[in-house]
């Protein structure tokens, strides 16, 4: 008898309560209690409900740290993300692009740039995946991050108190710096909090 048959011989004696088993269906009825991650396995959430819900927390978040009143006026509008856009964060920008990396669209903003203000960024209208500067956002519940980027940067490009720096990588406001960099790691880091804090949806 060979290793895997002494496996085997070992696993048929042990008790049945220490092993692990694996159906293809699971009656409910006597669990009381059943847990899982937000990834529509076993929940479908409604669309744009659950954005709008989510952004609330992190928006109020981000005005605790000192981001301005203001933001709290943002509407989640679902008609502007779309899944798998890629944030450029020196430059601030939203890329849309396809399976072999060619820009299909780039916004600032909420401001969608022609193709040869694109060409002054990116030359080639290429990017690639792997470059550490952009962040993909490739998953539905990436929705909401995607809006509230385009909003912070659409807010300080727009706002009379702060000019674009000279190198295009954030704004100004009486010396003090923001970059689009550190605006989405301030989102970043609001995401995580919420979602650490547990309070992603107080419905």
């Amino acid at each position: 008898m060979d290793l895997a048959d002494d496996s085997l011989t070992q696993l048929s004696r042990e008790a049945a309560g220490g092993r692990i088993f694996v159906n293809r269906s699971l009656n409910l009825h006597r669990i009381k209690f059943f847990g899982f991650d937000m990834d529509y396995t076993l929940a479908e959430y409604k669309s744009p409900t659950y954005e709008e819900l989510a952004t609330r927390p992190i928006v109020d978040h981000l005005v605790s740290i000192g981001y301005p009143q203001e933001l709290k006026k943002a509407v989640y509008d679902s008609t502007f993300p779309t899944r798998g856009m890629f944030f450029d964060k020196i430059y601030g920008n939203l890329l849309k692009v396809d399976q072999f990396g060619n820009i299909l669209a780039c916004y600032h903003g909420f401001a969608l740039y022609p193709s040869s203000k694109v060409r002054e960024f990116y030359p080639n209208k290429v990017v690639q995946a792997s470059d550490v500067r952009f962040y993909i956002l490739n998953t539905l519940f990436h929705l909401p991050e995607t809006f509230l980027l385009a909003w912070l940067v659409n807010y300080f490009d727009d706002h009379p108190d702060y000019r674009e720096l000279p190198n295009k990588k954030g704004v100004e406001s009486n010396n003090v710096i923001i970059s689009y960099s550190s605006m989405h790691q301030d989102l970043r880091g609001a995401i995580d909090w919420v979602h650490i804090k547990g309070t992603a949806l107080p419905i």
